[in-house]
């Protein structure tokens, strides 16, 4: 489902703008003998058209962070999340989605200190 039928790779990027500038992202799959893995030689973050970060996650991470200052755990529990744990996450009592969310934000952090 990851790719189309009969295709061995599969394309998106992602445009988005921070502080009066363009961004886009590459990412890419290829299909293999064992399945379907990322394609890293794709994997690139641009400014405008400059190259910023490619080949490597980390890399593309670091860089994702110092133009957004949204780590990867922040992004992957509180921007992209999963349906069912936003559902999850809708049905908690008040209580427990603000300690939730505080800890994903790391006021908690903030609070001990």
């Amino acid at each position: 489902y990851l790719l189309r039928e009969g295709a061995d790779r599969g394309k998106v990027a992602l445009k988005f703008e921070a502080e009066g500038k363009v961004y886009t992202i590459w990412r890419a799959l290829k299909r293999h003998e064992k399945g379907i893995s990322q394609d890293m030689d794709q994997l690139k973050l641009f400014e405008n058209e400059k190259i910023l970060a490619e080949l490597k996650s980390d890399a593309v991470n670091e860089q994702l962070k110092a133009v957004t200052g949204i780590d990867k755990e922040i992004f992957r529990d509180v921007i992209w999340i999963r349906q069912e744990h936003l559902k999850d996450l809708l049905d908690m009592r008040p209580r427990d989605r603000r300690n939730r969310l505080d800890n994903l934000f790391g006021i908690s952090d903030y609070e001990e200190a």
